[in-house]
């Protein structure tokens, strides 16, 4: 019984220093909205349906679909942030990443992973090769053209604004 409880506490150490290393190096179950809950019908975005600043994505699909939309010009670009619940740094950014969605809305869709909640979450990091979180990767033109790991403001600013081709300061009226 002792052996068993420190073989128990052993691993529950050893889980919560990953954990750690984890989200110290800069690595979340909400059930993921569908394509029409975010207003997509089929032609682009409706715009009678609501958004929230940052959507969810729960399955491949989901993500398949919104990259696919990027090579049709709907979004013009897409950032795609990859997040665990544990995550602090994560937690860090998610105000600064709400400021950039609504900066940026006419220019730039927000989508966010929650790898240990989302339904296919894991599965999505692993495809998408994410070992560390916050994970920030931006799609153009249905291609992934660039990439910011860790709570780095700045060089997310800086890649969004490279790639929309407006700067973080300007009205984003179009």
């Amino acid at each position: 019984m002792a052996r068993g409880g420190a073989v128990r506490l052993a691993l529950l150490f050893s889980l919560a220093s990953v954990a750690y290393h984890l989200c110290r190096e800069g690595l979340a179950f909400t059930p993921g909205r569908t394509a029409a809950a975010w207003g997509w019908n089929g032609q682009g975005r409706d715009p009678n349906v609501a958004r929230n600043a940052v959507e969810d994505v729960a399955t491949i699909q989901e993500l398949d679909d919104a990259i696919a939309r990027t090579a049709q010009g709907e979004p013009n670009v897409l950032i795609v942030g990859f997040s665990t619940t544990w995550c602090g740094p994560c937690k860090l950014m998610d105000p600064k990443v709400k400021e950039l969605s609504e900066i940026f809305e006419a220019k730039a869709t927000f989508l966010k992973v929650m790898g240990d909640k989302a339904a296919e979450g894991m599965q999505i990091m692993k495809r998408e090769g994410v070992r560390t979180v916050p994970l920030y990767q931006i799609y153009k033109d249905g291609q992934k053209v660039g990439s910011v790991s860790g709570a780095d403001a700045e060089a997310l600013t800086s890649k969004i604004e490279q790639h929309t081709g407006m700067k973080a300061t300007e009205p984003s009226n179009g």
